[in-house]
């Protein structure tokens, strides 16, 4: 059973490997955060609250100041990347060695309809029509 999500967990690693750091500038509180992301990404239970908890950030401006320097808010920031890195599996993994639910569950979504719902508003079709086109066409967006 583990060697069925080997390849699954190459394809995230790679992803969460690569992801941006924080801006040179940026406050402490950011650097800990993009930190703290880029190691619990797909991680179901990462939360906002979460991440400011285990990071020691406090203050209700942190998801201003985050996007002033990310780019995106915190959860957005998250859930983007998630999404991101969902589609590399579609095009590399082969689809009989997993299902959608257990996708959604190894990117961090806490569910099947979650994932879907994100997925299709991020790419603008559902993670199995994606796959079906990955299958037809040999390559995807």
């Amino acid at each position: 059973m583990a060697d069925r999500f080997e390849r699954i967990n190459e394809v995230l690693e790679t992803y969460r490997l690569a992801l941006p750091e924080a801006p040179s500038n940026a406050p402490p509180q950011v650097c800990r955060a993009c930190r703290y992301i880029k190691e619990m990404l797909f991680d179901p239970e990462l939360t906002v609250q979460k991440l400011k908890e285990d990071c020691n950030i406090n203050g209700n401006n942190f998801s201003g100041i985050f996007k002033y320097y990310m780019g995106k808010p915190p959860q957005q920031y998250i859930v983007l990347h998630r999404l991101q890195a969902a589609p590399k599996v579609l095009r590399t993994v082969n689809r009989d060695r997993y299902t959608l639910l257990e996708l959604a569950y190894e990117t961090g979504f806490s569910g099947h309809s979650a994932f879907t719902r994100s997925f299709k508003r991020v790419m603008e079709e559902t993670p199995s029509a994606y796959q079906a086109l990955k299958n037809v066409k040999g390559n995807v967006k």
